[in-house]
């Protein structure tokens, strides 16, 4: 295997992590009634999610979500299991505190 096929697979396997962390977001915005206006996956700042406590499987993005009654909200999003990655449905957000 050269370089480059090794490349293409880590790109595919990360867009595939990437894209399953958002269709659960995504499954999970609709049982909460939201409506999620911007979804950026977090490379490197997690946000209030612990180092420790955040696997490689699970996915966290940073999120603006629109509820029912109109009222804006942002904060972060932890997808998947710790142990089980992106297969768990599980979705934990910490909302930013309004001072």
């Amino acid at each position: 295997m050269n370089f480059f096929t090794f490349v293409v697979i880590l790109a595919a396997v990360f867009l595939g992590h990437v894209a399953w962390g958002k269709r659960r977001l995504k499954q999970w915005a609709g049982e909460q009634r939201l409506r999620i206006l911007s979804s950026r996956y977090c490379f490197v700042n997690i946000g209030p999610f612990s180092q420790f406590g955040t696997s490689a499987g699970q996915a966290i993005f940073r999120i603006e979500a629109r509820d029912a009654a109109g009222n804006l909200k942002s904060g972060y999003a932890r997808t998947g299991g710790f142990f089980f990655g992106l297969m768990r449905r599980r979705v934990e957000v910490k909302w930013d505190r309004l001072p």
